[in-house]
């Protein structure tokens, strides 16, 4: 379950609105008809006449083929330069933590090729419900920061599936555990940090 396509941070920094959000592309459209992140950069110097300043969508192709990209939160350095995390998943990899980022000179609408913080490690099925239309959600929790101590690397963590847990008998067939990815990065030279397990949870 990746929701729907409210934007879900933003950063304000420079005259300059940072956000993102998770998009479906239309037919026709580079990543047409997979779940994508997508984010934006907004000049709001003039508060009465906002304009999109630059934007682009996190393709997953580059981490394997049909891969969905989701759940993105951004981060803005005082010099422009992005850092963006977001899940990922696809038929042939598990719900997985990566990140990406940009420079401020960088192509109008490009970013980085990810890196993952966390590769998944195994399926997650975790509605607590018995309901047909129960939902499976996953990633909705991502953040990334700035270190104060030096403005220039960034810190991110999201969920990945780890191995699954324990069986619940009042929902049969669903079983999954996710654990916490953290790390930091800075745009030239991506960094993959430590990984913390979490416990067994419905989130």
């Amino acid at each position: 379950m990746t929701n729907d396509s409210r934007t879900l941070n933003a950063v304000w920094r420079n005259n300059r609105l940072y956000t993102c959000n998770t998009v479906l592309p239309p037919p026709g459209a580079t990543d047409a008809g997979e779940t994508t992140a997508h984010w934006y950069v907004l000049n709001v110097q003039n508060q009465t006449g906002w304009t999109v300043f630059d934007q682009g969508n996190i393709g997953g192709e580059t981490i394997a083929p049909n891969t969905w990209t989701f759940f993105p939160s951004i981060m803005a350095d005082a010099a422009g330069n992005i850092g963006i995390g977001f899940s990922a998943s696809a038929a042939t990899i598990y719900p997985s933590a990566y990140y990406t980022g940009r420079q401020v000179a960088d192509p109008a609408g490009a970013t980085a090729p990810p890196g993952a913080a966390a590769v998944g490690e195994d399926f997650y099925v975790r509605t607590l419900s018995t309901q047909a239309n129960a939902r499976n959600r996953w990633g909705d929790y991502s953040s990334v920061s700035l270190d104060p101590d030096n403005e220039s690397t960034f810190w991110h963590f999201n969920k990945y599936a780890t191995t699954r847990g324990l069986d619940f008998a009042n929902f049969p067939g669903e079983n999954g555990r996710w654990a916490t990815a953290f790390g930091a990065f800075t745009i030239r030279d991506f960094v993959v940090g430590t990984t913390l397990t979490g416990m067994d949870s419905p989130i």
